[in-house]
């Protein structure tokens, strides 16, 4: 074709094929251009999300995520509790400020059919026996009305002190007796002195039922004062490539570990030296320093 030919054949084309052509050509641009600024938005986040990873599981961190009231996934659940396919704990450690969810879902359930086949079940809480509101039988004899202010007083800064139970749940009232929840319910639901006692009293009563069964290890509790930073659920196994799980929940200081994000991490006997595993050997050995430290605390 020559050059005349060309032009007589572009002159002969009317102004709306060029329009289209050209919206075409620009809408193609803007498409590829589109499409390589996802692809790399996400190619740099699996980027970030691996590099992450590999940094976490230097230590034995192998899951962060959140999922609803701090609760166990169901595979974490078999693994703790040796359920299914999952080998069995011959040691159960639990360190929190009063358990009062998990051991109202696990204890009968779980923990006692181990304990009765032999599994050492150590349980730190934090000790309610020197809170303002309970006498020395270990009852509650304050009413809703004497917490309530009480609470209100420490989160002004005008009251001092307390037992560690006191001032935690005074903290989480910095929301809730001020905010969403009405005192009386915040009081009934959230105090972490009533749920102790109440802990402390499931304890004893599943131990004095099964106290006569032949393989049966009593379930121990100890009260720490002050010591507590983050809940610690801990099993330790003698079989299988696993030598310890640990979980944990990380959350704001006026938050409640029902509101958190949940860790877990497991040392293998893959694992050489103790930065391979660094957080699951910093977590027994914090475990363990309280619990030899209240030794005279013990309950059963």
């Amino acid at each position: 074709m020559t050059i005349n030919s060309f032009c007589v054949l572009t002159s002969s084309l009317d102004s709306a094929f060029w329009e289209k052509f050209i919206y075409e050509s620009i809408r193609s641009i803007i498409l590829v251009l589109i499409t390589a600024f996802i692809t790399s938005m996400v190619a740099n986040k699996v980027f970030k999300s691996t590099r992450l990873s590999n940094n976490l599981g230097h230590y034995g961190i192998k899951y962060v995520g959140s999922h609803g009231n701090a609760r166990l996934r169901r595979q974490d659940i078999a693994k703790l509790f040796g359920i299914m396919s999952e080998i069995k704990p011959t040691e159960l450690c639990f360190f929190y400020i009063t358990g009062n969810l998990f051991f109202n879902d696990y204890l009968e359930k779980y923990i006692v059919p181990l304990a009765q086949k032999g599994c050492h079940v150590k349980i730190l809480v934090a000790d309610y026996r020197n809170s303002r509101f309970v006498n020395e039988d270990g009852e509650l004899v304050a009413s809703n009305e004497e917490m309530i202010s009480y609470y209100r007083k420490v989160i002004s800064g005008v009251e001092k002190g307390g037992s560690f139970l006191d001032r935690s749940t005074a903290l989480l009232g910095n929301r809730g007796l001020f905010g969403a929840y009405s005192s009386t319910a915040f009081i009934e639901k959230r105090n972490h002195v009533k749920q102790a006692i109440e802990i402390s009293r499931l304890i004893k009563r599943v131990n004095a039922e099964n106290e006569k069964k032949l393989f049966y290890h009593k379930i121990e509790v100890r009260y720490y004062l002050d010591e507590y930073r983050i809940p610690l659920t801990i099993a330790k196994y003698k079989d299988g490539n696993v030598l310890t799980r640990v979980w944990t929940n990380l959350a704001n200081p006026i938050q409640e570990a029902v509101e958190s994000i949940n860790v877990y991490a497991e040392q293998t006997k893959f694992d050489y030296d103790n930065e391979s595993a660094a957080f699951v050997i910093n977590s027994v050995a914090s475990f363990d320093y309280v619990w030899k430290r209240y030794e005279n605390t013990s309950m059963t």
